[in-house]
Order: C-alpha cells, then sequence, then structure tokens
C-alpha cells in the first residue's frame, strides 16, 4: 500500500467513523441501563469516568476504598497513515480507608495503567488492531458494566508507617497486607466500573497527608528528582504528588 492509500485511510478512519458511531448512539441499540454512554467525544478525543473499586476483608468484614479517574481517550492518524490510540488518567483523587485496628490504606487514582482499554484486553478482546477504539469502548458499555481485575492488574495501594514522613510509604499488595495492616486484612476484589459525570474529588487525601500540598512537584517522595533503581524505598522513589491527587 503507498503512501497516498495509507494517507487517504486514515482521513476515512477519522472522518467516518466517529460518524458511524455517533447513528450507532442514535440508533438506540445502547441499552437503557447503561445511560452514561456513549462516552464524551470531543474531535478525535473522548473522556470517561473509570472507577477503581477495591473490596478489602478484615476481622469484622469487607471494607471499600474507590477512586474515580477521568480517563482522556485519543484516537488519531500517525504519521505512517495507520491509525493510533492511547488513553489516560487525568483527574482523579486517592481514596483513604481507616480500618478498625487504627491503620490505614490508600487507593492511588490513575494506578490503571491503560484504564478501560488495559481491562478489555484482559478480558480476552484485541484492542490493539482495532482500528478505532471508540468501537471497543461502545462495547464494553453496552455489554457489561462491570470488570473484575486479577492480581496481576491490581492498583497501587499503599499506606504510611508515619503520616507525617512520606519517605515511610509502603506498597499494600495481597501478599503484604498482613505485615502492613495486621492479620485477619486482605485484597478479597478489585474491579472498575466505566461511566459519566461521577464525582471525583473529597479532599480526603489532602487532610490525610499534611505534607501533599506543600511538596515540591519535581520532587519523589524520598526526596529525589529522578527514578534510581538503587533507592532504598523503591516506593516512595516512584510516588510524587500527582500519585495522589491530579487535575487538569
Amino acid at each position: 500500500m503507498n503512501n497516498r492509500v495509507r494517507v487517504l485511510v486514515a482521513l476515512l478512519a477519522v472522518l467516518v467513523v466517529p460518524g458511524v458511531f455517533v447513528l450507532w448512539e442514535m440508533s438506540g441499540w445502547f441499552t437503557d441501563d447503561i445511560p452514561e454512554f456513549p462516552p464524551a467525544i470531543e474531535g478525535h478525543v473522548m473522556y470517561y469516568d473509570l472507577t477503581t473499586r477495591v473490596i478489602f476483608g478484615t476481622p469484622s468484614g469487607p471494607v471499600v476504598a474507590q477512586t474515580t479517574d477521568l480517563i482522556r481517550h485519543e484516537v488519531g492518524p500517525s504519521n505512517d497513515g495507520s491509525i493510533y490510540a492511547k488513553s489516560g488518567a487525568v483527574e482523579g483523587e486517592a481514596d483513604v480507608v481507616e480500618f478498625e485496628n487504627g491503620e490505614h490504606a490508600i487507593l492511588l487514582p490513575g494506578s490503571i495503567r491503560h484504564g478501560l482499554l488495559y481491562a478489555l484486553r484482559t478480558r480476552g478482546r484485541r484492542v490493539e488492531n482495532d482500528s478505532d477504539g471508540r468501537v471497543s469502548i461502545a462495547m464494553f458499555g453496552r455489554a457489561d458494566d462491570t470488570i473484575v481485575l486479577n492480581e496481576l492488574e491490581y492498583p497501587k495501594i499503599v499506606t504510611f508507617k508515619d503520616l507525617v514522613d512520606p519517605i515511610t510509604v509502603q506498597r499494600v499488595t495481597p501478599e503484604t497486607i498482613e505485615d502492613l495492616i495486621g492479620p485477619g486484612y486482605s485484597i478479597e476484589r478489585v474491579e472498575i466500573e466505566p461511566g459519566r459525570g461521577r464525582n471525583r474529588y473529597t479532599d480526603e487525601i489532602e487532610s490525610l497527608l499534611p505534607w501533599l500540598s506543600e511538596w515540591p512537584k519535581n520532587l519523589a517522595l524520598d526526596g529525589a528528582v529522578y527514578r534510581d533503581s538503587d533507592a532504598l524505598n523503591q516506593t516512595a522513589n516512584s510516588l510524587r504528588i500527582f500519585s495522589f491527587i491530579r487535575k487538569q
């Protein structure tokens, strides 16, 4: 396929597919029980909310942490004439859970790396070769409003040994939760759910971490400017302010 044909195909995909998507919506094929879909479309960019929900097991019963990210999903032509699709979280705030034993866990926003497209891959839908990610998102919105993640897909959950000292942050995983939180605690299930118009901010995290609003944006929690494979606390070295709260 020569360059002119590639460019023509790319232009047709960019111009025609959005129209087909709108007609699809107007046709009523989206069921009434999913009123939030399709995502908002602005040119070649779509926005949708992605809620991540973590159910913790505790000695007295389940406790839930929940964050909602605004996901920006962009579709467009590449220089070689093919179609690209990329997505990422642009807004969101960490959620804090305080357990009955006085310990806490913080579910970080934006830590489902590729948002809904990543989740679709994990369900066996190959969106890598999809000419337009809009179709996959539309299919998801019609077919199933919740995805349960496996352990390899879990978001970032952290805790601080000392809430006033950023360097004491530790990663909470199914393997470390009993050591960090206490016996009888577990991560029972993690699920994600797309939608529209959900609340993304509670201001809880800034109340819990008094240093957060003053921390330099360019520094990791261990004070480093760059990622360091030799850092004593890899979790602290990997996190910055936007790991806890991000706004456009």
